[in-house]
């Protein structure tokens, strides 16, 4: 037994290639249910069409696109209030107070000045860095709060968080030196080089002291000496 199918008759007919043929020959005998099924998918094809299927793809692209777009506009508003701006100074850098959120890369001279990072030649009555590499020279304070590659001169007292480099004041004081002191006092908490002053102290160390008192406090021989103390060991 033959059954042909005609589907409904639309605006969508005139198309010469559709998504399924304009009849469908099945024998009953083989699949009974295939008329029905076929009938019903040709229906719901010409219902909706190739051009409405095409108009929502591209309302679902553009919606797609929107979206995207806006996400983004978030992520970099949100980027650029966390990343703070730097702002860079060069060659010369002339100011009374400064600026921490300033980078110097030249010549500094100022009254108490302050930067963020500073290269260069550094005059002063007192400097402040975050970061200092080059020469500074201050009257009264060179201070650099983290990392010194550096030469620090000074009439009163020279103090860095990580010094590499020489310090030359009457006071000089670093949490970690690798490199020289020389002062009236001169204090760190870790010593790779040499002190030499009326007073050296540091809590460990790797060189040599000379001075009228010296103080290793975790030295494995004598933590107090008169004129000179060394550690060679890395104990």
């Amino acid at each position: 037994v033959n059954c042909v199918v005609s589907p409904p008759v639309s605006s969508f007919d005139n198309y010469k290639k559709s998504s399924f043929e304009n009849y469908a020959t099945v024998r009953l005998t083989e699949c009974p249910g295939m008329c029905i099924v076929l009938a019903n998918m040709g229906r719901m094809a010409r219902a909706c069409g190739p051009i409405q299927v095409r108009d929502d793809m591209k309302k679902c692209a553009m919606l797609l696109l929107a979206c995207l777009s806006v996400v983004g506009a978030a992520f970099a508003a949100d980027a650029e209030t966390k990343t703070p701006k730097v702002d860079l100074i060069a060659p010369v850098d002339l100011s009374v107070t400064g600026d921490s959120e300033v980078d110097v890369v030249g010549l500094r001279l100022g009254i108490w000045a302050e930067c963020r990072q500073f290269t260069g030649l550094d005059l002063n009555i007192g400097g402040t860095a975050a970061d200092a590499y080059g020469l500074q020279i201050a009257l009264i304070r060179n201070e650099v709060r983290d990392k010194a590659g550096a030469i620090q001169i000074a009439i009163g007292q020279n103090k860095t968080s990580d010094m590499r480099g020489l310090q030359l004041a009457l006071w000089n004081e670093a949490t970690l030196l690798s490199g020289l002191q020389i002062g009236l006092l001169n204090t760190a908490n870790d010593v790779r080089g040499l002190q030499i002053g009326l007073i050296n102290a540091t809590d460990t160390m790797y060189g040599y002291q000379f001075g009228v008192i010296n103080v290793i406090r975790s030295s494995p021989y004598l933590p107090f000496t008169l004129l000179f103390n060394t550690v060679l060991s890395e104990d």
